[in-house]
C-alpha cells in the first residue's frame, strides 16, 4: 500500500519535502470476526506515514510545517463475476501547524479490481483489492498535493 518515487517521481520536488507529520486517522473498519477484510485506522496510518517517508516528505511533529489529518468514510466492496472489487472514499486535510486555513481538504474515491485467478479465498480478493484501492487513493492524494502550488511558500 506504500507509494515511492518509482510510482511517482515527481513527487521528491515540492513545497511538501520534510514538512508534513501525521495526525489523526478515523474511520477505518477492522477486519471482523466473519472474516471480512476492511482497512482499519493502524494500516492506513502506517501506509500512508510509510509512503511520506519513501518521498521524503515526512517531517518530525516538531518540525513539520503542516498537518495531515485523514478519514475513512467509506469502504466497499463486490463480487463481479468471478472478480472482486474494492473502493475506498477518504478525506485527507492538509494544514499550517502555526494554524490558518488547510491548505488542501478534500476527498478522493479509488476502487481496485482483483481479476479470477490472482488469489483462492474471497477473504484474500478482498484484502488485496483494499490494498490496491488504498495505494490509489494515496497516489491520487500526493499527485493533488504535489500539483499545489502555495500562495506562501514555507521558509
Amino acid at each position: 500500500m506504500t507509494v515511492t518515487t518509482a510510482d511517482l517521481p515527481v513527487l521528491a520536488e515540492s513545497d511538501f519535502h520534510r514538512a508534513l507529520t501525521m495526525g489523526t486517522v478515523t474511520g477505518g473498519r477492522d477486519t471482523n470476526a466473519w472474516h471480512r477484510s476492511w482497512v482499519g485506522d493502524a494500516e492506513f496510518r502506517r501506509a500512508l506515514e510509510a509512503s511520506l517517508v519513501a518521498i521524503d516528505w515526512a517531517a518530525a511533529a516538531n518540525t513539520a510545517h503542516f498537518g495531515l489529518d485523514v478519514e475513512l468514510q467509506e469502504q466497499e466492496s463486490t463480487f463481479v463475476g468471478f472478480d472482486l472489487d474494492a473502493w475506498v472514499t477518504v478525506r485527507y486535510v492538509v494544514a499550517p501547524m502555526a494554524g490558518g486555513d488547510a491548505v488542501y481538504d478534500h476527498t478522493i474515491r479509488t476502487g481496485f479490481r482483483v481479476p479470477h485467478g490472482v488469489a483462492f479465498s474471497g477473504v484474500e480478493k478482498q484484502r488485496l483489492a483494499f490494498e490496491g484501492a488504498v495505494k490509489d487513493n494515496i497516489t491520487s492524494f500526493l499527485t493533488g498535493l504535489c500539483e499545489l502550488v502555495l500562495e506562501t511558500p514555507r521558509q
